[in-house]
């Protein structure tokens, strides 16, 4: 019972203890939400930040266009391989560029930039991928760095490509 008026009596002083009659408007509050004080050379400051993370986005903006059509031409050039290995002309014909023959009786291609080569026979598990190169000078020009990799090595090739009324258009490529 002893302890039944202890924790009466402790829970009675703690409600008394909490409750007070003092209203908001009472209380001495101040307004903490005063407006910064912004000198013109903080002015300055944040422009030129701003002039910064600007060129920043640009540059982020023209590589993910880049990566863009990195993934484009590689799409196009893994059709390529597919299509020179299944000998389907009528799609080589769609994609060449201006400067680009096929041979059809003789599973050749002839350009005007490497000169006559024969089909790439690849087989699609020995293709991999090593990068590409799109100058700066010549955004219409795109050049994709594949490999054929095998138990004895490794064959590099260069597939080219280039821009043709908005659309890429194989342009040749070299081995080695």
């Amino acid at each position: 019972m002893k302890k039944y008026l202890i924790i009466l009596s402790f829970i009675a002083s703690v409600s008394l203890v909490g409750c007070t009659n003092d209203r908001p408007e009472q209380m001495n509050i101040t307004n903490t939400n005063q407006d910064p004080i912004v000198t013109d050379q903080d002015k300055e400051s944040l422009q030129k930040e701003n002039e910064e993370l600007k060129l920043k986005l640009n540059e982020l903006e023209a590589k993910l266009q880049e990566h863009d059509i990195a993934k484009e031409i590689l799409n196009e050039s893994f059709k390529l391989i597919g299509a020179m290995n299944d000998k389907n002309i009528d799609y080589l014909n769609s994609i060449m560029g201006p400067n680009v023959k096929f041979s059809e009786d003789s599973d050749k291609i002839i350009t005007a930039k490497y000169g006559e080569m024969n089909f790439i026979s690849i087989r699609m598990n020995e293709l991999q991928y090593r990068g590409y190169v799109q100058q700066e000078e010549a955004e219409d020009k795109f050049q994709v760095f594949l490999a054929r990799v095998y138990k004895e090595g490794n064959i590099a090739i260069y597939i080219d490509f280039i821009k043709v009324d908005d659309m890429w258009k194989y342009n040749g490529h070299v081995t080695n």
